[in-house]
């Protein structure tokens, strides 16, 4: 896998080379008006001519702070592997540790998103949707609840009965009446 996105990122980094003029550079007709720039408000052409020291920048400071991430790694894991922190009082070992791991894992940058981000819209789904419209909602209004009022109704009919032609047609048109009633309230 990380073969073949090296391949394709090689790919991309040149074409992207080569192409670069072709696409947006300074007096190329290949987007024409697609996006309308008002005369005064063109700013495109100062990063065409700016120095070759602001350009690159970004890629210096990037650059600079992979190197020094790994050599303060690298140093702390000599440090911690030959014990040069086990004549103090205070468990140095253990506190170069924690900053290894801290400096090792993004920088817990997932666990802060997680915990406060994600985790407020987890609590939010769990509590709102699925405890409040699908557990309260949909179950009271829903099949449970037509279960339930079916079951209750059927208990007061059964004390309806007599054995009379009358009252099993007036208990006929009522429950004719409820299921139509029941239908058009579902759509």
């Amino acid at each position: 896998m990380a073969f073949s996105l090296f391949i394709l990122s090689l790919g991309s980094v040149f074409s992207g080379f080569f192409l670069f003029d072709f696409f947006i550079g300074f007096g190329s007709v290949f987007w024409g008006n697609s996006i309308f720039i008002l005369s005064k408000h063109s700013l495109h052409l100062d990063p065409e001519y700016s120095s070759f020291l602001f350009k690159n920048l970004p890629l210096v400071f990037s650059l600079l702070s992979i190197f020094f991430a790994l050599s303060f790694n690298y140093a702390i894991l000599v440090l911690l592997r030959f014990g040069y922190f086990n004549c103090c009082r205070v468990n140095v070992n253990r506190v170069f540790f924690v900053i290894f791991r801290f400096l090792s894992q993004k920088w817990y940058f997932d666990n802060i998103y997680n915990f406060y981000i994600g985790g407020f819209f987890f609590k939010a789904g769990l509590l709102l949707f699925y405890k409040l419209v699908d557990k309260g909602f949909l179950e009271v209004y829903g099949p449970l609840g037509l279960f339930n009022s079916i079951a209750g109704l059927s208990i007061v009919l059964s004390k309806r009965q007599s054995g009379y032609i009358y009252d099993y047609m007036s208990l006929l048109v009522f429950c004719s009446f409820f299921i139509v009633l029941a239908i058009s309230l579902c759509f």
